[in-house]
């Protein structure tokens, strides 16, 4: 993580400056540990001070001598000394500190699955990759996305260079949930200002309607797999979205689309409709700390934490 873009992801958010702590041996730097700032909201508007516990990093030499809970510790009690009532953060790959974090009351709210949905690349694209050759390696989804095309749609999809109100939908979910504040102000800050990363952010419209937009990570030294990351949607227009989404993704050079799967019912239908497939033993987890002031949000289960992979850095 470069200099640049600590400087930004965790000092710049419209929600207020993150929280650092770093972890000392004489005159060396041990370890460190750093919270975004991102509001949560509950169904019915109640805002809730949150942010992202993220670039949890213990030096080599000091890990397995107790560094990680006591910085993490110190972490979360900073945190509600600082007003937040909720950490979140997403876990892929290790698991060893799991028992750590729920040792510190930390809620671990399960499993959160890898889908993706191969899609027939484009003559224009595969040209452009050179991979006519190379798809026999890839003969098995190439084959499959033959016999599964994906439904028409009437929406149309184009890039928008700045994020309005009118672009962003309230949360489907459950009568009673907990998801991410989405604003203009923070949506661009996250994915039109980020220093490192490409995105490509596609506008939704129905008519003449707007009803959506969708948010795609693209990686550079992958750039025929894009990442859904988050997305926003009109009632009732999930599929046509979506599906559109995939459509124009294909169009760009896409020749497989990876998300993690949701935790909205809706969404999770929405993906099983379009055919999504689970990637076999790639998952991650969610986990949330929550302040003493507010313990009522334990109650809730993992479908009505609704929050999305744009919530995360892990991607």
């Amino acid at each position: 993580m470069s200099l640049e873009y600590y400087r930004w992801f965790f000092h710049r958010s419209p929600h207020g400056p993150g929280l650092c702590i770093t972890a000392r041996h004489g005159a060396e730097t041990i370890a460190h540990q750093a919270i975004a700032r991102h509001d949560l909201m509950m169904t019915g508007g109640d805002r809730i001070p949150a942010g992202q516990s993220s670039c949890l990093v213990v030096a080599p030499a000091y890990r397995g001598r107790g560094v990680f809970p006591r910085i993490s510790a110190e972490c979360f009690s900073f945190a509600e000394e600082s007003g937040l009532d909720v950490v979140f953060f997403f876990q892929a790959g290790d698991v060893r500190s799991l028992p750590w974090y729920r040792r510190m009351g930390c809620i671990d709210l399960g499993v959160m699955p890898v889908v993706k949905r191969p899609l027939l690349p484009s003559r224009v694209a595969a040209r452009k990759w050179g991979r006519w050759a190379g798809m026999a390696a890839k003969a098995g989804d190439f084959a499959w996305t033959l016999a599964h095309p994906l439904p028409g749609s009437d929406v149309i999809l184009s890039p928008i260079d700045e994020f309005t109100q009118d672009f962003i939908f309230p949360t489907l979910g459950p009568e009673k949930g907990i998801s991410t504040v989405r604003d203009p102000h923070y949506l661009n800050f996250r994915f039109r200002e980020d220093p490192l990363r490409r995105y490509e952010i596609l506008g939704a419209t129905r008519g003449e309607r707007k009803c959506g937009y969708v948010v795609f990570a693209v990686d550079r030294s992958h750039p025929d797999k894009w990442n859904l990351i988050d997305l926003s949607v009109a009632a009732g227009s999930e599929e046509a979205v979506l599906s559109s989404a995939l459509r124009e993704a294909r169009r760009r050079g896409a020749s497989a689309i990876y998300s993690w799967d949701s935790t909205n019912a809706l969404m999770r239908r929405t993906f099983s409709g379009l055919e999504f497939r689970r990637v076999a033993g790639v998952h991650g987890r969610l986990l949330v700390w929550i302040s003493r002031r507010r313990q009522d949000l334990r109650a809730l289960s993992l479908e009505e934490w609704l929050l999305t992979m744009g919530d995360s850095d892990l991607y």
